[in-house]
Formats: structure tokens, sequence, C-alpha cells
């Protein structure tokens, strides 16, 4: 397993997840490009991006690699440049939250 880790100290080839579901609400709007997430634990709010919804959607079932995600993500928002620097930059905000995290 490559255990090299990027800029934001995550390992190349981490797993993600999603946290405590029940720790979190989450809503969005009938247009579906935008959101947010109530932390019943801090009381915070988060504004979600449109990556970060589908990302979401995508770690509803099981812990899914960047390079799967990423794929996934290309054909949804062909506006990305890189998807995998984007999604591996979406999924450090996430993860600073507490919304996901890595399987170690």
């Amino acid at each position: 397993m490559n255990t090299a880790k990027t800029p934001d100290g995550v390992p190349n080839e981490a797993r993600w997840q999603r946290s405590l579901p029940a720790r979190f609400r989450h809503a969005s709007w009938h247009d579906e490009v935008s959101g947010n997430v109530y932390d019943l634990r801090s009381g915070s709010t988060h504004c979600l991006s449109p990556l970060a919804l589908e990302l979401l959607d995508l770690l509803t079932d099981g812990t899914r690699g960047v390079a799967d995600l990423a794929a996934e993500l290309s054909d949804i928002f062909h506006s990305l440049d890189d998807a995998s620097s984007s999604v591996r930059a979406e999924l450090s905000k996430m993860q600073r939250i507490g919304l996901i995290d890595t399987l170690n």
C-alpha cells in the first residue's frame, strides 16, 4: 500500500467514509446545488458546495478512495480541470468539520 502523503497530510490511498451520521442534519434546497449541515454536537452550521453534496451522496453506501470518487464525479462535473485535486481538497474541508473521515 502506498503510504505517501499529500500536502494535506492524507495518505494517497486513503479510503473515505461518512462520520457519525446521527451527529449531523443535512438539508439541500430544490435546486440541489446548495445545502448545509448542522452539527448537533457543536451547534455549528456549515454551507456545502455542490461537490460536497455529491461526495456525501457517494459516501452514503460505504467507503471510497479519491480515485474512485474523482472518476465518478468527472462525468457529473465537466468543469473540473483536475477531478482528483478538486475532490481531495473538498474531502479535506469536509474532514475538518467532522463530516467525513478516513479509514486507516
